[in-house]
């Protein structure tokens, strides 16, 4: 079993800002809500949780939450403030070793060392927005990220630094936005999801070999 953390942000529907500890099994298949914690005024827009901590992402901070297992339990363990340049949503989060990875504006990335709350600096990922990313279940040092630019690229975390190791593209030609990254929960698997003017379609990639 592993808990999964999802943002619900939906004042206008009469409904209260909290972040939502789900149970699933090893496939992600929801079994039931365990837990949620209210955020208050503020609007939670991604998640992400990885063995005792929950890492928030809002409009122009990160808050981190430690958590208890048994029973489910959250509390607040920091707020820190971004260092864009530019007020952007944090809308992709995931966690990589005991570092907070997300993107505080269009197209770069990052990190959040989640011992010493210390921020890195901007690191250039993307020509355009990133869409999604996703941690590799096979290797905790590995994530992977997508972008409007109609790229995907595959990441190692060494010493809390970030180095590029792949770059995948679904299509040599056309104009299209890789909307989603995932890896297959078991399997050496890696998946994207394309859609352009006049093309869409889901590519999958082989792990060892990156030829889809």
């Amino acid at each position: 079993m592993q808990l999964l953390a999802v943002a619900e942000g939906l004042p206008r529907l009469g409904k209260k800002n909290k972040i939502v500890l789900l149970q699933a099994n090893a496939t992600k298949e929801l079994i039931s809500i365990c837990s949620e914690f209210e955020t208050g005024p503020s609007i939670p827009l991604s998640c992400c949780v990885k063995n005792n901590v929950v890492v928030c992402g809002f409009k122009d901070c990160i808050e981190v939450f430690s958590l208890s297992i048994n029973p489910p339990r959250m509390s607040k363990a920091k707020t820190v403030s971004t260092t864009a340049e530019e007020s952007s949503s944090i809308r992709r989060i995931c966690i990589v070793q005991n570092t907070a990875v997300f993107s505080p504006c269009t197209g770069q990335l990052q990190l959040l060392n989640l011992e010493t709350f210390k921020l890195s600096n901007l690191i250039p990922a993307h020509k355009k927005e990133i869409t999604f990313m996703d941690r590799s279940p096979r290797d905790e040092q590995v994530f992977a990220t997508c972008s409007a630019d109609g790229c995907c690229k595959i990441w190692t975390m060494r010493k809390q630094l970030l180095l590029a190791t792949r770059s995948l593209r679904p299509l040599e030609v056309g104009q299209y936005s890789v909307r989603v990254v995932r890896y297959h929960p078991q399997k050496p698997f890696l998946y994207t999801a394309h859609v352009g003017s006049d093309v869409s379609g889901i590519t999958e990639w082989n792990e060892d070999t990156f030829e889809g």
